[in-house]
């Protein structure tokens, strides 16, 4: 890696060259450079050129030396070889001579032991083509390196001459020809410095200059366009930042906000973003409810990731809570340490209140829509059953009057008859819960049935449970079944009372209330307007969430084994509903429940179905001609058993279709139809309304073991006619068929 940029001490500060002195160096330079390459090449090719001559004198007295001294190497005779040899050595360009014959004795040998380079040859002595001797020669340098030490003085002089006259020279055209228009260009740069960049064009006296001058024009201007530009986006950005709606930050590992907008102060509860970055030095602990979330932050930001949507839950500046919703991303130093995080912060409190909301109103419509299922399903079974239990009630109560009052068969009947109510009774429950039973609705005065009860309630609850009541004096009439009500506060009290083992305190009240589109957002059942509420509550046990959400639905109980059916507040909700009421219900682990019955306010008064008022002792009967149309044999069987037994005469018809053969075919008059509602094909409504275009003072009394309510609700049968709801006993029967026929259509 390369070693970081000493830093300069402002105490020292680096010294700065001068423009001329430099191009004069360089100049200085550039010619020394030039002129020692140039004397270089001269003084090495002279050189070399006076060796090659040196190299061929050399050459030269090697060949006249042996062939002077051929002939006295061939006599043998030393001493004129010798003569020789000093002739020659008195040459100083020669510096060694020797001359050995062919049996290399040496006739003459002389060196003048001098230093200097030497040029030396070799060679053999040939007379006549007979080798007679060696002969060696060497030249001395000297006189050549004398030469050139001359030569090279002499072009030192003229170099330090011609440097001596260029420095003089360029420093006074430097001076001369380059102040003014550096003096110009520094102008221009100046004015740049000081960020004046729209100056007008300035010519310069030298043309080399001028595109200089140009290109520091147009970046000026560019400069200037861009400082605009910077300046712009300055202010549009530092506008977003200011005016953003969600929240922009950056902040430190160690927890300090380096920057926040404006927006990220408010949702945070503070006056300024300066107050906030002066306040918080600690975001974790200082901000976050949950510390651990903002470990987890830091380690994504460690790890270089995005957070995208992270929901955390601040502290606001008053110790208020602000749910958040974070996109943030981090940024690395060199080493790939977190040095900052930046990112936007948008609150989220509404949205996470909406979806809780949300939440509850999709769990509340799955709560409603199951609980319309179960009901669906209770109703449907509670109707086969009844069926059923018409044919076990009508025949036992039939056989209990052919036996004597002493006769033991008749106890035995009796226990057939007691559990054939017991079924009906829970049989009435769950078309209590599913909204099936039969109500007797009449205007009713709901604190009055409150006082009532609570004075029976007294006599029978346990010692260590207080009943308070709060009842207001101005509540309102409601329209109600008496008997409903009653049953409402029984199965209440009695869950309230299972739910203190150890004693407490049962508090009924009861006020008017507006119910808003707030509450009735959540309970489509009903409809906004005043209503009356009762409202039951103990300080027992209390229940969990997952008991509250089944704590309507029937046969579930957290009571012991054999301590309840699971049908008391599943009867209570199908008795509200039906009503068209609504109910609620809050509660804790250790803390109570309260349950809160919302009827809606009497609005009119409905005239009440009047029935003739049969003795009780006695057994209503007759004569006429009743037609009974039923599909189920087992029922239709026991309502001709009855019928007969009361004196009718009867014509039974298994299906509708031919119900409608009989009547037709039947000689003498017809003075009621006794039909089941729903049947295969044709209704009942449907076949009374046919069999009246040929028997116009035709009566009709209608039996299901839905009841009234549903089957008017459907449309099946009309608002105020004659109804028996299956099961039911001959007396019951009786009565209606009396009540029917003596009835007016």
């Amino acid at each position: 890696m390369p070693e970081p940029a000493k830093s300069v001490s402002p105490r020292y500060p680096q010294k700065k060259r001068s423009f001329s002195k430099t191009l004069t160096a360089a100049l200085i330079l550039t010619v020394v450079s030039v002129s020692v390459v140039t004397v270089s090449m001269s003084y090495f090719t002279v050189a070399k050129k006076a060796k090659l001559q040196l190299e061929g004198r050399a050459d030269e007295y090697l060949a006249s030396l042996a062939s002077v001294l051929a002939m006295p190497l061939w006599e043998l005779d030393e001493s004129a070889a010798r003569s020789i040899g000093n002739a020659y050595f008195q040459n100083e360009l020669i510096e060694k001579i020797k001359i050995t014959d062919n049996m290399g004795d040496i006739f003459f040998d002389s060196d003048r032991k001098s230093k200097a380079p030497l040029v030396s040859r070799a060679g053999n002595i040939v007379h006549h083509g007979q080798l007679v001797g060696y002969l060696e020669i060497s030249l001395t340098e000297k006189y050549n390196a004398a030469v050139h030490r001359q030569l090279l003085l002499s072009g030192m002089g003229t170099l330090f001459a011609v440097i001596l006259v260029l420095v003089i020279a360029t420093r006074f055209l430097l001076r001369m020809l380059l102040t003014r228009p550096l003096d110009h260009l520094g102008r221009i740069v100046n004015d740049y410095a000081a960020g004046r960049y729209d100056l007008p064009g300035r010519d310069m006296p030298f043309i080399e200059f001028q595109p200089l001058v140009n290109v520091l024009g147009e970046m000026g201007g560019k400069i200037n366009s861009q400082m605009t530009e910077l300046r712009d986006a300055e202010k549009k950005y530092r506008s977003i930042f200011e005016n953003a709606v969600e929240g922009i930050f950056q902040s430190t590992p160690e927890g300090r906000f380096l920057s926040a907008n404006p927006s990220m102060a408010r949702m945070l509860g503070y006056d300024s973003p300066a107050e906030l970055i002066e306040s918080i030095t600690d975001i974790g602990n200082q901000l976050y409810v949950d510390p651990e979330r903002r470990l987890e932050f830091l380690q994504m930001m460690r790890e270089g990731k995005t957070v995208a949507g992270l929901q955390v839950q601040f502290y606001r500046k008053d110790k208020s809570t602000v749910w958040s919703s974070i996109h943030a991303r981090p940024l690395l130093g060199e080493k790939g340490e977190l040095v900052l995080t930046e990112g936007i912060a948008e609150d989220i409190t509404e949205y996470r209140r909406a979806e809780a909301e949300r939440a509850k109103l999709e769990n509340q419509l799955h709560q409603s829509q199951k609980m319309e299922t179960v009901g669906l399903l209770a109703g449907g079974i509670a109707h086969d059953f009844n069926n059923l239990l018409t044919i076990i009630l009508g025949y036992s109560d039939m056989l209990a009057a052919d036996f004597a009052e002493d006769d033991p068969r008749r106890d035995k009947v009796k226990a057939i008859t007691h559990a054939g109510e017991r079924a009906k009774e829970m049989t009435q429950r769950l078309l209590a819960f599913s909204r099936k039973q039969i109500i007797e609705p009449k205007p009713l005065a709901l604190g009055a049935i409150i006082q009532q009860f609570v004075d029976m309630l007294r006599r029978t609850i346990r010692e260590d449970i207080v009943i308070e009541l709060r009842i207001s004096p101005s509540l309102s009439l409601v329209r109600a079944d008496p008997g409903q009500i009653e049953q409402v506060l029984a199965n209440l009290s009695i869950n309230a009372q299972d739910a203190m083992p150890e004693g407490g305190i049962l508090t009924i009240e009861a006020n008017d209330i507006d119910l808003d589109e707030s509450y009735t957002t959540s309970h489509p059942e009903i409809v906004p307007g005043p209503y009356a509420m009762l409202a039951v509550s103990d300080t027992g046990m209390g229940m969990d969430n997952e008991s509250m959400e089944h704590i309507f639905d029937p046969f579930f109980t957290t009571k012991e084994l054999g301590k309840g059916t699971g049908l008391g507040l599943s009867t209570v909700y199908g008795i509200v509903k039906q009503h068209g009421g609504s109910i609620s219900v809050y509660s804790e682990k250790g803390h109570g429940s309260t349950f809160k019955v919302y009827l809606p306010k009497l609005v009119e008064k409905d005239a009440p179905i009047e029935e003739y008022d049969i003795p009780p002792d006695e057994m209503a009967s007759g004569t006429e001609t009743i037609l009974l149309a039923e599909d189920d044999e087992l029922v239709r069987t026991l309502a001709l058993t009855m019928l007969q037994s009361l004196g009718y005469q009867v014509l039974v018809a298994e299906h509708p279709e031919r119900c409608v053969e009989l009547a037709a075919e039947h000689i003498g008059a017809i003075n009621l139809l006794l039909t089941d509602v729903v049947m295969p094909g044709m209704n009942g409504k449907d076949l009374f309304d046919q069999l009246r275009l040929i028997l116009p003072e035709l009566k009709v009394l209608f039996m299901s073991g839905y009841t009234r309510n549903v089957i008017t609700h459907r449309g099946v049968i009309n608002e105020g006619v004659n109804f028996v709801q299956k099961p039911f006993t001959i007396r019951t029967l009786a009565k209606k068929v009396r009540t029917a026929l003596l009835s007016t259509n």
